[in-house]
């Protein structure tokens, strides 16, 4: 199990759309790092059970108290941790704001609500690390369902895939931060230790500045018909992408392993990457 002292990175984020796990996974993150974390407080937004019945009059008073709420909380941890503490693990980025203010404000009301926003990024750090969870619309809305905030039930699938789209443009470049993709369609670190025990793992380990696309639970593909199978396997001999020649290795799937991820550095067909707690 990752402790402290096996996290590399001092500033990390923890976003994804509704109901994606992030406050779930920034506590676990949090108490490895032995800190408190910094969890958006949804519930003192006077505005957000009005915004879901009705979008139109309610969508730039709920804009607002957020981006007043993110920002003191966040400008108050920086500064405890300036002087009290080393690590900062938060369930969302700063830029959330501006991001869902895009979604749900006219243009006139989006005009105004930038300008205050430009105003109050001025000096925000960034993070060191962002991990951004893709349940999935299925896991995401059952996942909805389950804790229970009666506002949240009659959210549609097309909103939310509009917010995943607005993320996606967020962090399509990596700005200074490491930004990991991970599917967690397949993870369920709620109920299962090994699946909290990976995604753990995930963030220990030394990423890059950039954009990385993370799989928890890579399936070993298929071997295409025809194809010899290795005479060895990955050994320290091994080219960088496993046991034949650039030449001798077919270009299926073109997706595998991923270009820009260290995740998967072996060839598929030698096997996948397996956690350091399951080894």
């Amino acid at each position: 199990m990752a402790t402290a002292g096996s996290i590399p990175y001092r500033h990390i984020v923890i976003e994804g759309g509704i109901g994606a796990g992030k406050s779930t996974l920034a506590r676990a993150i949090a108490e490895r790092l032995e800190v408190a974390p910094v969890l958006e407080p949804f519930a003192d937004n006077p505005f957000l059970e009005q915004f879901y019945s009705d979008p139109e009059r309610y969508a730039f008073p709920v804009e607002l108290s957020f981006l007043a709420q993110r920002y003191k909380q966040l400008k108050g941890a920086i500064t405890a941790r300036n002087l009290f503490r080393d690590a900062l693990v938060a369930d969302y980025v700063f830029a959330k704001s501006d991001l869902f203010a895009k979604i749900t404000l006219p243009k006139a009301e989006y005009a105004l609500f930038r300008n205050l926003f430009d105003v109050m990024a001025e000096g925000m750090p960034s993070p060191e690390l962002i991990v951004y969870l893709r349940p999935g619309p299925e896991r995401q809305h059952a996942q909805i369902a389950a804790r229970g905030r009666s506002y949240e039930q009659d959210i549609d699938t097309a909103y939310l895939a509009r917010i995943e789209k607005a993320y996606e443009k967020q962090f399509k470049a990596a700005r200074g931060s490491r930004v990991l993709w991970v599917d967690t369609s397949r993870v369920d670190f709620v109920a299962n230790g090994d699946d909290l025990s990976t995604m753990v793992d995930i963030i220990s380990q030394p990423w890059k500045v950039g954009v990385h696309q993370v799989d928890p639970m890579p399936i070993k593909p298929r071997r295409p018909s025809g194809l010899q199978p290795s005479l060895s396997r990955c050994g320290p001999g091994c080219p960088p992408h496993g046991c034949r020649t650039r030449a001798s290795r077919p270009s299926w799937p073109p997706h595998f392993p991923p270009r820009r991820s260290r995740w998967h550095p072996r060839d598929p067909w030698c096997g996948p990457w397996v956690p350091s707690h399951l080894r």
